[in-house]
């Protein structure tokens, strides 16, 4: 893209007698470029929209972080930004037509509030940390009655807690496997396998519920190690030290995916065996109010990539954890994510939730319409 870029600017030196750098204060210059070609009837519009559809690309490329993606696909490529994708090259084509009146100016101007509204999404990660520690409360979420957790401890045996746990992770037989909850605080998980025989360490970044599970060790007499940590940052953790690692939804509070999958490689040792639970895009797209004969996508999959919950008294986002910030992860970026970090997907499941029976409106409902969830297995090759 490069190169059909650099041919812009000697089509604008060598045709208009313009000097134009891959810099955006260049675009005036460039807009006066296009302009000119479209009234003349622009002969070789094709070959004008890739070169100079290429120099807007690139010129967001240096200094916008943006990225081309589709570079191999029949159609023109894409240039993302953050989330968001366009094709210059089709912007540039359709304004040589005149079928579209858009500078490049007010283009470049667009891909700046993507950038702008990109980095802003990053500040959510802090008020998802905050909506948990509050979260941490909640009986849905966590165990707050420590007499009702210490008496279902006291009724496991090794058996019924292997019964209880993911059967993928039940399929494991070494002695003593090192497990790694990740994003797992609250009393639930951990307590949970280390009665099935794992060595757990429990990694969240709300420190009340950690505090939950340190509790919850220490009152059961079991070992756990905790780690306050951002699950996409495990540097606490040494290389290949865990045997299996189970993800529990999660993955919709962080922006990006592929620092996650790429630290949860490096801590699974070979063969080692990644369990994610992840909330469906579709169920995050779509409304939770029945209207209509159907629930209606209301939020774009590209794009647009947060929902919040708005806790009105009209329902319908009951799918949404109160006072989180969920981002809508394409299955691409989940599962393209967990193979580009050199983990294998050796299992896929939609977990069943659909009941036609339910009252319309109700979770299980919806679920005929949206999938809530999936899970996937994944591993480690072999050294």
């Amino acid at each position: 893209m490069r190169q059909f870029a650099e041919a812009a600017i000697v089509h604008a030196r060598e045709v208009h007698g313009s000097a134009i750098t891959l810099h955006h204060q260049a675009l005036d210059t460039v807009d006066r470029i296009l302009a000119a070609e479209r009234q003349a009837g622009a002969s070789e519009r094709g070959s004008l929209a890739l070169c100079y559809g290429s120099w807007l690309g690139e010129v967001a490329v240096t200094e916008l972080e943006g990225r081309w993606v589709g570079l191999h696909e029949p159609h023109p490529p894409r240039l993302a930004i953050g989330r968001s994708l366009c094709s210059p090259i089709e912007a540039v084509d359709r304004l040589l037509a005149g079928v579209d009146e858009t500078s490049l100016t007010q283009r470049f101007a667009q891909l700046t509030e993507w950038r702008a509204e990109h980095d802003q999404q990053h500040h959510a990660v802090e008020q998802n940390r905050e909506a948990w520690q509050q979260l941490a409360g909640d009986p849905g979420f966590a165990q707050v009655s420590m007499d009702d957790t210490m008496h279902c401890a006291t009724h496991w045996d090794r058996d019924s807690a292997l019964a209880a746990i993911d059967p993928w992770l039940a399929e494991r037989s070494l002695n003593q496997p090192k497990l790694l909850c990740l994003a797992a605080g609250g009393g639930t998980h951990g307590l949970l396998h280390a009665m099935a025989g794992f060595d757990v360490t429990v990694v969240d970044f709300s420190e009340r519920m950690l505090e939950i599970d340190r509790q919850l060790a220490q009152q059961c007499n079991i070992h756990m190690e905790t780690l306050q940590a951002s699950m996409d940052d495990l540097s606490g953790l040494a290389d290949q030290s865990f045997d299996c690692v189970l993800q529990p939804v999660s993955t919709c509070y962080l922006p990006e995916l592929d620092g996650l999958f790429a630290e949860v490689a490096r801590v699974l040792r070979p063969r080692g065996m990644y369990i994610s639970q992840h909330k469906h895009p579709v169920s995050l797209q779509a409304s939770g109010r029945y209207d209509h004969g159907g629930y209606q996508l209301l939020h774009a999959a590209i794009g647009e990539t947060t929902v919040t919950r708005d806790g009105s008294s009209s329902g319908g986002d009951s799918h949404l954890e109160a006072g989180t910030v969920e981002f809508i992860h394409s299955l691409e970026a989940i599962l393209g994510g967990i193979c580009r970090s050199g983990l294998t997907i050796t299992a896929f499941e939609e977990p069943c939730r659909a009941d036609r029976w339910a009252p319309v409106g109700s979770p299980a409902h919806r679920a005929c319409f949206a999938p809530p969830y999936f899970k996937v297995k994944a591993t480690k090759p072999p050294a």
